[in-house]
């Protein structure tokens, strides 16, 4: 989510707006919404010259307090991302309220056409050696980070088998045809395969909003709500895809240094066609964040990627048989 301040006045229960001022150590603090996400939960807050973030939601406020969790755990294991100074949840006349606030991180979004591509190259080397760090966390199950309103998984294999169920529906609301299930699921049956090791601590939504670059190309991580344990590949997949520049991958997989390069290699690429059903999936099932011409627009492209790494896979295989004849 990117930091930009909406002109809209912030409504926070005034009990809630306490517990901040207490946290902070600030007589009197004012709020100002930012927007760029989907829950609008998220604020600047600023005394005099100072500022922090805060979040706040209404109980059960579950991807808040996943969020908060995970944040914690990367500062932890050495991942640049912002610190959590307070948090709590606060009674009001109007039902509880979790509330967060961190320290605020400079930067600006991690976007292609606003950086040149030394920053970009620069850039896209720290982000893999701030995700190794992270993905050196493990966790006790694939899925979501508790408190945990849907199931989670043992192995990667169950995680993929679980993701496969949603291939017919996603190619269907794509307009692909129906031929098309079987080479996705093939896919899925061979990343199944491709990764035995534990669940990793992992962003979850790796893309360029989320990660912040500052004059020095330094990234730093925020807006952990989405983070899961997952075979790290996934991680890197999900901003390969939200980055499309061959260089700044290389770049990436450079500096993150897998100890596997080629199944790595192998691995980011499938995750990236789950991706893609994915995001097919969420477009569909989130109507009310996006309009018609949006959705449509997003489904096409989520369409069109898919279809170009499955060709992407057929010409390196052959590139492959060819060179071993």
């Amino acid at each position: 989510m990117g930091h930009v301040p909406d002109s809209c006045p912030v409504q926070v229960p005034p009990e809630v707006t306490a517990a901040l001022r207490h946290a902070l150590a600030a007589p009197q603090v004012t709020l100002t919404q930012l927007t760029g996400g989907t829950n609008g939960r998220t604020y600047r807050a600023t005394h005099q010259r100072r500022s922090w973030i805060t979040r706040v939601e209404r109980e059960p406020a579950l991807s808040l307090l996943r969020g908060i969790d995970a944040q914690a755990r990367a500062y932890a294991a050495g991942v640049r991302t912002p610190l959590t100074i307070a948090h709590g949840s606060t009674a009001t006349p109007d039902g509880r309220y979790v509330w967060s606030v961190e320290t605020l991180a400079r930067g600006r979004p991690f976007a292609l056409g606003s950086l040149s591509t030394e920053q970009v190259l620069a850039a896209a080397a720290d982000l893999g050696r701030q995700l190794r760090r992270l993905h050196a966390v493990t966790l006790d199950a694939f899925g979501d980070l508790p408190p945990r309103p849907y199931p989670v998984y043992p192995s990667s294999n169950a995680w993929v088998a679980n993701k496969a169920r949603r291939i017919p529906e996603a190619i269907a609301i794509a307009g692909g045809r129906p031929e098309s299930v079987a080479s996705v699921a093939a896919v899925y049956a061979a990343l199944a395969t491709w990764y035995d090791g534990p669940p990793c601590l992992c962003k979850g939504d790796c893309a360029g909003d989320n990660i912040l670059v500052d004059a020095r190309g330094r990234t730093t991580i925020i807006d952990w709500e989405w983070a899961q344990g997952l075979d790290p590949a996934a991680d890197v997949a999900y901003w390969c895809a939200f980055t499309p520049e061959p260089q700044a991958h290389e770049a990436l997989l450079a500096a993150y240094a897998p100890d596997d390069p080629a199944s790595f290699r192998r691995r980011v690429w499938a995750h990236q066609i789950v991706q893609c059903i994915e995001t097919i999936h969420v477009y569909n099932e989130h109507r009310d964040a996006f309009d018609g011409e949006v959705r449509t627009a997003g489904i096409r492209a989520s369409w069109q990627a898919l279809l170009g790494l499955l060709t992407r896979d057929a010409e390196s295989e052959t590139s492959t048989t060819a060179a071993r004849a």
